[in-house]
């Protein structure tokens, strides 16, 4: 059996693997000045290798107490029991606790009441600097520095804050403060710039 009539016959299509004129190079798409509307296929799995992180927030530690162990004294941020400024690095605190103090730029902690810990003072956190004209080096205090009696013991335009108990003082952080002791504040602050 065959056709009489045969029509056209369809070509084979050819398959061919390799290019006939090749580059040298690789082709690689030039960068886009604006973002995608579409988010990635695939994404990275991997983490970026060194992120950085403005609001780190370290642990805190319980190493050391009187001193012992020698070798690591001066605490560093974060770390306690401190008795006193000069167990501390240099720049950082001896934050004295009684009651679950919230140590600034610590973490942790939330079942220990009363271990001291070296911190780093943020700007504007209530801190006693001196008392009665003692030590020579406090005075003038600057703002949020206390136990002030009159203005004059403020540097500046300051004024010092008279408290009867913990009231909030103004331009100042921490948590109130030891109750009754007084604080140099700014009575007149510049304007504040709002958040973006």
């Amino acid at each position: 059996c065959y056709d009489p009539n045969p029509g056209p016959t369809t070509p084979e299509p050819t398959h061919s693997l390799t290019t006939q004129n090749p580059t040298k190079a690789p082709t690689i798409p030039e960068p886009t000045t604006s973002p995608t509307t579409k988010p990635t296929d695939f994404p990275t799995t991997k983490p970026t290798p060194n992120p950085t992180n403005e609001f780190s927030v370290l642990l805190l530690q319980d190493i050391g107490n009187n001193g012992s162990p020698s070798e690591l004294f001066p605490l560093g941020q974060c770390q306690g029991d401190c008795d006193r400024d000069a167990e501390c690095q240099a720049g950082l605190f001896c934050l004295l606790r009684a009651n679950f103090e919230v140590v600034p730029g610590c973490a942790g902690g939330d079942f220990d009441q009363s271990t001291d810990y070296c911190f780093q003072r943020p700007v504007n956190y209530l801190w006693r600097t001196g008392n009665n004209g003692s030590p020579d080096s406090a005075y003038p205090m600057n703002a949020c520095d206390g136990d002030c009696d009159r203005d004059a013991d403020c540097a500046g335009d300051l004024n010092c804050f008279q408290r009867d108990g913990s009231e909030p003082v103004p331009g100042c952080d921490g948590g109130g403060g030891s109750i009754g002791e007084d604080y140099c504040y700014d009575p007149n602050p510049g304007p504040t710039t709002p958040e973006p």
